[in-house]
């Protein structure tokens, strides 16, 4: 294949950057490791003919390019040479005499070192300097890639002189007789140019590096490999050094990604590109691993990833058919590199530490804060507290203190001593127990190497991380092998193996955690547990106690310290290909892919856990008969075990056909069928009295206990604990084709069509054949003769796509029925959950995109716009039905939803030389907006609340009430449609009432990553931030459990409603719903969400030329630091990525900075 690249003005023919190979079979992946060196060389004496007339030299290198393997490296000085015409006629000469007739009566001069050429300018000067300069050093060397991978053809001129050289075949190279202070400049296609001082040095080590504006980027969609002149579609891609810089000790792919793509909005716990395209389906990405999608990215070990490329338009995700709408992330894995057969290796090791995190973030209110309100809704009366039912329903301390007054067990003087012992209570005291730092450890080994048959890569991965809360813990070991292999002339067998094991416990606590009252302690002074107040009245319980029931305490620390919750995953992925050369541009290939992988979560209580205390203790009831308190319910540890079994495999069969004919004309075709099946079984079961040694059980009748039955109370209730099973397998078969064709590397034209079959649609065959299918446009603007003289462009390409994308849920077309049993008869009965449905079909989305490509300036200005539309129809989306039919609605495939944008990314090489600084910016904008839906009943409450889709608005929108103030009562007003005030006793379901706020998801978002390099220090600030997106405010909810520092500003007397818009406490604790909606969701608590954050402030030293690049070929010591700072709009201060957007609560433990300390060795 041919790749054309413009540097300096040249158009060259990509090559191999190393023309060393290694060799290793598969086996030596799992069994050891083994190496066959091979020679290769490369004639010079070939014969070369050329005839040409009046061209410039430029155009002469290309005619030398077509018709023999050598490349043309220009230096810097010699390219204003290259405009200069000759006219040239030699026939059957080898390539000095060409060039020797070539560069005649020019100042320009070469070296040929196998298939590379340098060339350069001669100084007239330079002989004479020559003669003046005294007897110098000898300096040798060796050039490398970042990989250590040696670069032969490497060329090194002498500043200010004729004199270079080209590396050998190893990338060595020895220069004679300089000077001690000269400068080494130092060129090799597709990377950035280098001048290297020499300070008296009489060996060095230069490690060269990707210049991403001029290496031909090569666009990875899972199913083929294209140059990105020849893609006509929209994508990004991001390779692993990068990576690392953006979240060193990354566990996930996901963490590394925020900021760093234009175009996706990486969340908390989401990740969407170009917005989101559905309603009820999926809505996440496809990612494709080495070709074939996987389930489970989590199994992926980020050290082992080479590059990510994200496909965002029609042209490049298309492709995969019915799971493209959302985007694809194609993820490739390290594989070794064909070499003189030695084995590297990488080790990389880190600790990461976390800050102990700031509780007061949280915004909870203080002991003083909480027993002033609690002490002021007892004054209003028996809604909030009734001595008379606290022995019934349980008080808490403060309303303890306040019973034994009603009884006449304590006086006033008591009471308030009371109550400010409880004030002095600091539950924030007490967070050393529960909570800690942060700790992840990690270690990564890899294996690298091959030959000219074999090449292999090997990994393992271990991360351990101790959990923010005390009892929480991970551990997971990612084991990765690859290989690749010739077996015979043309025909070549892949072979991958990945296995995941991950051990995760769940013992500690969460933000519940600060759902309590906060004067309530968990110990004494003495360490010893105190019981928290529960619905047990506490006087009551030693009565309780005397009759058989168990302890009632409930004690947070307790809970923590008998908890035995984990899990256990493993996961193991098998891939294996087999692909053949039939003839030169045209193989065939088949790939299979297995995946599987079982998860077992473990629950286990023991009699100190108070689900269960309290489980035994309220089937505690009196037998008449024996005269005694009988435990219904058995009287032992507790077991839930949950158990899941997921397993896929695909089958691809692939045609490809990839060529150039007379140097114009460029076709790539795949033509290809796949099979898939997804099988998933779920199993949860509960056991009682359970022996964890002896793994026993004892029979239990939950039956009787299911029924109405009275309690330790009298009270009639039922227990109710289902088993659950559910076992599902979906089969698909596609049938595809792709391809382009491409004239003078200038105009390229691309097309695909994919049809999808599936069990997961409906009979109708006007939608079982609708296929997917994309074309495309492109344009080299910057290869047209009257373009190339503009000096300052280098590249530019315009691109014009449109296509139409699949999306699937996992729904039916058939009925679905649960199996279960009645709960009164106990006897079999199916629950139909889903009516059948003959026209479900797949989702679709329409996408145009027209994009720029650009490099200005040398390349030190450099990257792509792309404007796009996305229109989504046949969603699955809620619609009303006969209610004869038995269903008042169904999903059908009746919705639509576009999103618009724009993305952005610019690349620039702003200072170059000792000092270095490189930036690129990512910018990306998306409205979103439903186009069609039946909408929901029109009442305001729905709309505040955020519930189904609402058309003209986005699929995150937010609603509120028009806040009004609060009245001279302190209750809560708004506005109705007409502008009249309206108070919480009067229901305002009009939704003209409401004001749209705005969108909950960010329609800006983006990165800057910047690189700063000073000799073999790097230092490089990752940027991130979202724009444009609302959020409401904490409020107190004045509930007990929803209360933050805020309460203290509740209005109390006549005036405050001037002052505050937290209104008096309510009668009673069961507040009316007009007015909890009333205040809760008022647009007075509506502000900005938008922030920027660092997310990490990386600083790398390369200490390899301290200790001998003989030893190592990289060693690098790196230090980060994460979420050091972050600006926000709001007035609070919230970091809107750990915060419930729409509530107006704290969903996260507060965020912390971490701090990782790295070391990378290469050897």
């Amino acid at each position: 294949m041919k790749e054309n690249y413009t540097p300096n003005r040249v158009v060259r023919k990509a090559h191999n950057r190393t023309l060393r190979v290694l060799a290793l079979n598969f086996l030596v992946c799992l069994f050891g490791l083994s190496a066959l060196p091979v020679d290769a060389k490369h004639s010079q004496q070939k014969a070369i003919s050329i005839h040409v007339q009046d061209v410039t030299i430029q155009q002469a290198f290309s005619e030398i390019e077509k018709s023999s393997d050598y490349v043309f490296l220009v230096a810097d000085n010699a390219s204003s040479e290259l405009n200069r015409r000759i006219s040239l006629k030699r026939s059957k000469e080898n390539i000095h005499q060409v060039l020797d007739a070539l560069f005649h009566d020019t100042d320009l001069g070469y070296h040929v070192v196998e298939r590379q050429i340098s060339i350069y300018r001669k100084e007239k000067q330079a002989a004479a300097m020559k003669q003046q300069t005294p007897k110098g050093i000898t300096v040798k060397g060796r050039v490398t890639d970042k990989q250590n991978e040696p670069l032969p053809g490497v060329s090194i001129l002498v500043k200010g002189t004729t004199q270079g050289i080209a590396t050998d075949m190893d990338g060595h190279f020895t220069l004679s007789d300089l000077a001690p202070n000269a400068v080494l400049e130092v060129s090799y296609v597709g990377m950035k140019q280098q001048s290297i001082p020499v300070k008296g040095r009489t060996e060095l080590a230069i490690v060269m590096e990707d210049d991403e504006a001029m290496l031909g980027e090569i666009v990875v969609t899972g199913y083929q490999t294209l140059s990105k002149e020849r893609a006509t579609g929209s994508f990004t891609q991001v390779k692993q050094d990068k990576l690392d810089l953006l979240q060193l000790g990354a566990t996930s792919v996901k963490q590394g990604l925020a900021g760093a793509i234009p175009g996706v909005f990486v969340g908390k716990s989401t990740i969407n590109i170009r917005g989101v395209s559905s309603i009820y389906a999926n809505k996440t990405p496809l990612f494709v691993v080495d070709g074939v999608p996987v389930n489970d990215i989590e199994t992926i070990n980020p050290k082992d990833i080479e590059t990510i490329t994200v496909l965002k338009d029609a042209s490049a995700a298309s492709i995969w058919g019915i799971r493209a709408s959302n985007g694809v992330v194609v993820i490739t894995t390290k594989l070794g590199k064909l070499n003189d057969g030695k084995t590297y290796f990488d080790i990389s090791s880190n600790i990461m530490i976390d800050e102990k995190p700031d509780f007061g973030y949280l915004q909870r209110p203080t002991a003083a804060e909480y027993i002033d309100f609690e002490t002021e809704a007892i004054a209003r009366g028996k809604g909030w507290f009734n001595p008379a039912t606290a022995e019934r329903n349980g008080y808490s301390r403060v309303e303890e203190l306040y019973y034994k007054k009603h009884k006449g067990q304590i006086d006033d003087a008591q009471l308030n001593e009371g109550l400010e012992r409880l004030r002095q209570n600091d539950y924030l005291s007490e967070r050393d127990l529960f909570f800690r730092s942060r700790v992840q450890k990690q270690v990564n080994l890899s294996i690298a190497g091959g030959t000219n048959k074999y090449k292999y890569y090997t990994s393992v991965g271990y991360t351990g991380n101790q959990g923010m809360s005390k009892g929480d813990s991970n551990h997971a070991i990612i084991i990765n092998m690859k290989s690749r292999m010739t077996l015979l002339k043309g025909l070549e067998l892949e072979m991958g193996v990945n296995t995941a094991f991950r051990k995760n416990t769940n013992n500690g606590v969460d933000l519940y955690a600060f759902h309590g009252k906060p004067y309530e302690l968990n110990v004494d002074e003495n360490g010893n547990y105190l019981s928290r107040y529960t619905n047990v009245a506490e006087h009551l319980k030693q009565g309780y106690y005397d009759k058989g029931f168990l302890d009632w305490t409930y004690n947070l620390k307790q809970e923590i310290d008998n908890n035995d919750i984990t899990s256990n995953n493993a996961s193991v992925r098998l891939n294996t290909g087999l692909e053949y050369t039939l003839f030169k541009g045209l193989k065939i290939s088949t790939k299979f892919l297995y995946e599987a992988g079982t998860d077992r979560a473990r629950n286990y209580r023991n009699l100190h856990n108070y689900y269960l205390k309290n489980l035994i203790n309220s089937w505690t009831v009196y037998d008449a008969t024996k005269k005694e308190y009988k435990h219904k319910f058995p009287k032992g540890p507790l077991l839930d075990l949950s158990k899941n079994w997921s397993s896929s495999w695909t089958q691809r069969n692939l045609l490809t056909f990839d060529s150039v004919i007379d140097e114009q004309h460029s076709i790539n075709a795949i033509a290809g069928t796949e099979v898939r099946e997804d099988f998933t079984l779920q199993n949860k079961e509960r056991y009682y009295n359970y022996n964890d040694r002896a793994l026993s059980v004892n029979n239990f009748d939950a039956y009787s206990l299911s029924q109405y039955t009275a309690n330790y109370r009298g009270d009639y209730d039922s227990y109710r604990w289902d088993p659950e099973f559910s076992e599902s397998k979906n089969r698909f078969f596609s049938v595809f084709l792709n391809g382009s064709y491409s004239y003078q590397g200038k105009y390229t034209v691309s097309g695909s069509v994919r049809i999808d079959q599936s069990d997961l649609f409906g009979t109708d065959p006007k939608y079982r054949y609708d296929p997917t299918w994309s074309s495309g446009l492109s344009w080299r603007l910057s290869e047209e003769a009257y373009m190339k003289n503009i000096s300052w462009l280098n590249h530019l390409l315009l691109r014009l796509t449109y296509g139409i994308n699949g999306n699937i849920s996992k729904s039916s077309p058939y009925s679905l029925a649960r199996y279960g049993k009645n709960s009164n008869t106990q006897e079999d009965m199916l629950t139909i959950s889903t009516p059948e449905n003959q026209q479900l079909r797949k989702e679709k989305t329409a996408v145009t995109n027209f994009g720029v490509d650009f490099a200005l300036l040398n390349n030190r200005l450099s990257g792509s716009i792309d404007l796009y539309h996305k229109y989504s129809s046949d969603l699955l989306g809620n619609h009303k039905l006969d209610p004869t039919t038995g269903f008042n609605s169904a999903r059908i495939n009746t919705a639509e939803v576009s999103n618009r944008g724009l993305d952005m990314r610019i690349n620039g090489m702003i200072l170059r030389g000792t000092f270095g600084w490189d930036m690129t910016f990512n910018f990306g904008y998306n409205v979103n907006r439903v186009e069609k839906v039946q909408s929901p009943q029109e009442v305001a409450e729905y709309y505040v609340s955020g519930g189904s889709p609402i058309e003209g608005k986005p699929l995150s929108y937010l609603y509120s009430y028009k806040w009004a103030g609060l009245s001279e009562k302190g209750e809560p007003q708004i506005y109705d449609a007409s502008g009249e005030v309206v108070g919480w006793k009067k229901k305002m379901s009009d939704v003209q009432a409401l004001k749209y706020v705005g969108t909950l998801t960010p329609p800006v978002y983006g990165g800057i990553i910047s690189t700063f390099t000073y000799r073999n220090f790097a230092l490089t600030p990752v940027f991130s931030y979202q724009l444009g997106h609302l959020m409401r405010l904490p409020r107190p909810e004045m509930v007990s459990y929803g209360l933050n520092t805020d309460i203290a500003k509740r209005w109390k007397n006549p005036g405050d409603e001037k002052t505050t818009n937290i209104p008096r406490i309510y009668s009673s604790s069961s507040i009316d719903p007009k007015w909890r909606n009333y205040y809760l969701y008022n647009d007075s608590w509506d502000e900005d969400a938008s922030f920027v954050k660092l997310n990490t402030l990386t600083l790398s030293y390369d200490f390899a030329g301290l200790i001998g690049r003989k030893l190592f070929s990289r060693a690098q010591l790196v230090v980060q630091a994460s979420n050091l700072w972050t600006w926000t709009a709001n007035s609070k201060g919230i970091d809107p990525e750990y915060y419930d957007l729409a509530e107006g609560r704290f969903s996260y433990l507060p965020p912390v900075s971490s701090y990782t300390i790295g070391v990378n060795l290469n050897f």
